[in-house]
């Protein structure tokens, strides 16, 4: 009897510890992921009582819906014809069936152990952050071509989803200690909350903002039904709609700017460049920059010898983001007004030509951490998806 207690005492620390472990490292290195399943893994085995826990897995509905994904994938070899790789893509993705199953019938953690692990995700994200953060300072070298490449674990939108997760995890622990001494909890959390805020910000995360707004709206019209407290309710639900209204109106008003654009009489435009050379001009495009035409003055036999004249990337190629370096070329000319021509080509500085090549195609986006330069250039984006 002791030493059955005595190995599920092992079991219980291991499976505690592989969890405290995985949410740790879900924002810092997927290779302690992987290793802290496998320990959480093999404390689910050293537990024991398989059949009974298999029992109770098949009688709990969440986690065979949350198993069921796997099962998809299953089924999506039917249409595979790379089985190489099918059969990778399910080893890869084996924990979208194991942690379900392990978790809905591992060892049961009480309240102080389950926060524990919470607060190890908010660690671990905010950790990750401080490193990108540390990154873009430049204290730790590292070349960057877009702000997103200061996230160097994950991806910039995986560690946007993890800091809305931990911004929502911190706020609730907050909400729930309200009543046995919250203060402790406010001194640590509150700046951390503030931190990831600004984080999403200088990462430029649109899909950050957009669940963070999301989340905003729901958590206002939860405290509209539960809060009693008036004055309280009433500036929660004043910022939980008052801010994205506020979010919004700023986007409609950036939308504007980017639909501006100057009339082009195509009857009275220059043909020659100062050069002799001919321009040409694509009336049916109709694609703008700043408010600025694309598809006027074009004469790329001047452009292309002037370009590689200015820099080690060829006309031809591509830039660092991996565009055809020509297209990003002409658009950010014309969001500066110029012609695309060699004049045009020489007027940019050195600080822009190196702007181009590291694929910035509007001279408002050279900013490396601007959010409205982003908000702009997704929705240049959204009216220019054929471009």
């Amino acid at each position: 009897m002791k030493l059955i207690e005595y190995q599920k005492k092992i079991a219980f620390h291991l499976y505690f510890s592989g969890l405290l472990l995985l949410v740790a490292s879900l924002s810092l290195s997927i290779f302690v992921i992987s290793i802290s399943q496998f320990i959480i893994l093999g404390a689910w085995l050293i537990d024991g009582d398989l059949k009974s826990k298999f029992n109770k897995f098949f009688q709990n509905k969440i986690a065979l819906l949350l198993a069921s994904v796997y099962l998809l994938h299953l089924i999506g070899l039917i249409y595979s014809s790379d089985y190489d790789y099918a059969f990778k893509d399910l080893r890869i993705k084996l924990p979208l069936l194991l942690l379900p199953l392990i978790l809905s019938t591992g060892p049961k953690l009480n309240r102080q152990q389950f926060e524990k692990i919470l607060f190890a995700l908010i660690a671990g994200v905010t950790i990750s952050t401080l490193i990108s953060l540390s990154i873009y300072l430049g204290i730790y070298k590292r070349e960057i071509v877009d702000i997103r490449d200061i996230c160097i674990f994950i991806s910039h939108i995986r560690l946007a989803l993890l800091c809305c997760l931990s911004i929502f995890v911190a706020v609730w622990i907050v909400y729930t200690h309200r009543k046995d001494g919250p203060g402790r909890y406010l001194l640590l959390l509150v700046p951390v909350v503030f931190w990831l805020i600004g984080f999403l910000i200088l990462i430029e995360s649109l899909t950050g903002g957009v669940i963070l707004l999301l989340g905003l709206i729901l958590f206002s019209l939860w405290a509209l039904v539960n809060i009693r407290h008036r004055v309280l309710k009433f500036f929660i639900v004043l910022i939980g709609i008052g801010l994205p209204l506020i979010v919004v109106n700023y986007v409609l008003k950036v939308n504007n700017e980017v639909n501006q654009h100057e009339e082009v009489d195509y009857n009275n435009l220059e043909k020659f460049t100062s050069n002799g050379n001919e321009y040409y001009h694509y009336p049916e495009l109709h694609d703008y920059e700043n408010g600025h035409p694309i598809w006027t003055y074009q004469c790329e036999v001047e452009m292309e010898p002037a370009w590689n004249k200015r820099s080690k990337i060829n006309y031809k190629g591509t830039d660092r983001k991996g565009q055809e370096l020509r297209f990003t070329l002409m658009r950010f000319l014309s969001s500066k007004g110029l012609r695309k021509d060699s004049a045009g080509v020489w007027t940019l500085s050195d600080a822009e030509i190196k702007s181009v090549e590291n694929g910035v195609a509007n001279v408002l986006y050279q900013d490396i951490s601007s959010l409205k330069a982003r908000i702009h250039q997704s929705v240049w984006e959204f009216h220019h998806k054929g471009l």
